[in-house]
């Protein structure tokens, strides 16, 4: 029988809770890969078909919990009752938090947006919120003196709340930007609290309590036995009259007379998703409290019941069965009684997590009614620690030996053929670009900088990463991948020390390398006396040219030559140049030297020796005259003879881009000293006048 007592409305918070079983190891999605940590280690792997990396962690100890908060990991670490916090932005470069320091005990919970940490230091219990800087400060205001737990904290009507037990009470405390304010004190013996389906508290009186506009009252339901809950129901029995069974959906309070089976025999009520199935000792029944209103018998009695996570219902007993639709049942076989089982693409994936199952599990596909076994690890007697499930991958984690010895990674992508996956030994480092140029070959690492340097430059497989301390050459074969062209990006690489004398990473593929956001990189001016402390960075090289070929320059160092490669140098440089050119320096490894490129081909003129004036011979005509300084009628100055012997360039193919005094030119022409930037238009000047004089010569000529 079946009753509607009202309805009301009701501000549903639906949360993410993740389903927790007694496993040692965690398994945690982030924003560039999967984290894996085991008792004492922690993994990462950027893509399904990368490779593990082995983190290093900055202590040593057993991992008591993982989480992951605004793009950042965290890990407990505890050491013979020292627990400490690591923290860490890629899952491999974890340094410890110094703010909350050692500690008796410490838990995180992220609630309401918010991440918390509560300590235990000797009898000194605190709580800490994680703040926009990302450092955690203390909340005063909760007893100092008492055992404070993350799993009493509560988000309801908008706010987070505390419940304290003082028997015989419950003390709400509210968080305030001061801090916590005790806001109710609820009569309460025993009490659990509730997200869903509305945020309340139950106290084993058998009362709701819900906040209201200023402090907790009670909530208008029948009193009743600790509920099961989901997302969208609340079901529950009526405390001292086991006949009546109450559930509350969308707002609608339902109420079941329970006649037959008998009532005194219920022992169980388990809310699964949307619907409602009771244990009876007679064995399960499903409740359709919508539509028929009835009781539905499923099988008899069991051991135990578990959600596949997906609203599908699963029954081991004597008689196993599954349903994925209210009122529709289908019984199949397995070897085996399971604990965990998680609805797959191709059907559902059985298991059990407690005691020494040697790690049994089955499949059973849609449309089957028999579950094949499809562990390869079952010849270990311990049971499954992790499990990790998304569309075409599965990760199983176990250990040998009773679980005193290896981990065991398995991965499979149809959830039936799984293989061994091999864990690293080797750690892989996150580093800076400086500690990297210091590490021996061979060294794994993972480390970050700005593009400065594409391909194409020194070699089209290279380009180079570089920060405000210091630079690296990055390789990947051609075989693999182009390496992006696009520079001024923020790069994140992972990749191997080379063995080569250059120091350079090697990458086995193009996603090695990650491209961020644009940052811009500001390269320095250096003396190219300094080039042996510059070899891996983009700089602005200044000094003197000593020679000019083809297609580079020898600038003057102390003591020594630097190889410049420059497009076309010899229509660019002449010797003595003093210039300022955007490089990269390295070694040249087939050279056997310090080298450097240019990156473009731009590049800063200083200064440019003038020619010498040479001896002007008397003009080879007849009549013969002397040619005379000349004077211009405008200015008195005088001009030079030296301005007639200079040689104009040709036209060049390719125009080198020179910055003369602060001025770039795209002119073919070789650049001029400033003093002599009008030189041209003074030849010209030159050349009318003598033209002019020739006229009036021939015409004084008898």
């Amino acid at each position: 029988m079946l009753k509607r007592s009202f309805e009301f409305v009701a501000v549903v918070i639906a949360l993410f809770l993740p389903i927790s079983s007694a496993q040692a190891h965690f398994f945690l999605e982030t924003n560039n890969g999967t984290l894996f940590a085991t008792e004492t280690n922690a993994y990462k792997q950027r893509g399904v078909l990368k490779k593990w990396q082995l983190a290093v962690l900055p202590d040593t100890g057993h991992i008591k919990q993982v989480e992951y908060f605004t793009a950042e990991r965290f890990i407990i670490l505890e050491q013979e009752g020292t627990h400490r916090l690591l923290r860490s932005r890629t899952s491999l470069d974890w340094r410890l938090d110094e703010t909350l320091g050692d500690s008796d005990s410490l838990t995180l919970t992220e609630v309401g947006g918010r991440f918390f940490a509560f300590t235990k230091k000797g009898a000194v219990s605190q709580t800490f919120i994680l703040n926009a800087n990302g450092v955690f400060t203390a909340k005063t205001g909760l007893p100092t003196n008492r055992n404070l737990s993350r799993e009493n904290l509560f988000l309801a009507s908008g706010s987070i709340w505390y419940a304290l037990e003082t028997a015989p009470n419950v003390i709400m405390y509210k968080l305030t930007p001061s801090g916590w304010i005790p806001n109710s004190s609820i009569l309460c013996g025993e009490f659990a609290l509730y997200p869903n389906p509305f945020p309340f508290m139950w106290c084993n009186s058998g009362e709701v309590f819900v906040p209201g506009a200023n402090s907790w009252a009670v909530f208008s339901l029948p009193k009743i036995q600790q509920p099961s809950v989901t997302s969208s129901i609340l079901a529950a029995s009526g405390r001292g009259n086991p006949e009546d069974l109450y559930v509350w959906k969308d707002g609608l309070l339902y109420s079941v007379e329970l006649t037959d089976p008998n009532p005194a025999t219920l022992s169980e009520v388990k809310a699964i998703s949307d619907r409602v199935l009771l244990r009876f000792t007679g064995g399960w029944y499903e409740l359709t409290y919508v539509g028929s209103q009835t009781l539905e018998r499923v099988t008899e009695a069991s051991n135990a019941i578990y959600d596949p996570h997906y609203g599908h219902a699963v029954i081991f007993g004597t008689s196993n069965k599954i349903s994925l639709l209210v009122g529709f049942w289908q019984t199949f076989t397995t070897t085996g009684v399971y604990n965990q089982v998680q609805a797959l693409p191709s059907g559902f994936f059985f298991w059990q997590t407690a005691g020494n199952t040697g790690g049994l599990s089955h499949v059973l596909p849609f449309g089957s009614t028999v579950a094949q076994k499809v562990n390869p690890w079952s010849s270990t007697t311990s049971p499954i620690r992790a499990t990790f499930f998304r569309p075409n991958l599965g990760l199983v984690s176990v250990v040998t030996n009773s679980g005193q010895g290896n981990v065991n990674l398995y991965k499979s992508s149809d959830f039936i053929s799984w293989s061994r996956t091999t864990l690293p030994v080797e750690p892989t480092l996150s580093v800076s670009l400086k500690e990297a140029r210091a590490l021996p070959a061979g060294t794994l690492l993972e480390t970050s900088g700005v593009l400065a340097v594409g391909p194409g430059v020194v070699s089209d497989d290279v380009v180079y990463l570089q920060d405000d301390q210091a630079g690296i050459q990055v390789y990947l074969s051609s075989t693999h991948g182009s390496l992006p062209e696009s520079i001024n990006r923020f790069a994140t690489i992972t990749g191997e020390k080379s063995e080569s004398q250059v120091q350079r990473i090697t990458l086995d593929a193009l996603d090695d390398l990650v491209l961020g956001g644009t940052q811009q990189f500001m390269r320095s001016e250096f003396p190219v006396s300094s080039f042996a402390s510059l070899m891996g960075r983009a700089v602005d090289l200044r000094g003197l040219v000593s020679a000019v070929s083809k297609d580079y320059v020898s600038l003057e160092a102390t003591g020594t030559l630097l190889k410049l490669h420059f497009l076309l140098a010899k229509e660019s440089f002449v010797a003595k140049d003093q210039v300022s050119v955007p490089v990269v320096v390295d070694w040249n490894a087939s050279a056997g030297q310090v080298e450097a490129w240019a990156l473009g081909s731009k590049f800063k003129l200083i200064s440019r020796p003038i020619a010498p004036a040479p001896v002007v011979a008397p003009v080879a005509s007849s009549p013969t005259a002397t040619i005379s300084p000349i004077a211009s009628s405008t200015n008195s100055r005088s001009i030079p003879v030296r301005v007639s012997s200079v040689t104009l360039p040709t036209q060049l193919p390719w125009a080198p881009q020179v910055q003369v005094s602060g001025a770039t030119s795209n002119s073919g022409a070789s650049p001029l000293q400033n003093e002599s930037v009008n030189v041209l238009g003074l030849l010209s000047l030159a050349a009318g006048t003598l033209a002019m004089r020739g006229r009036r010569f021939k015409a004084a000529t008898p």
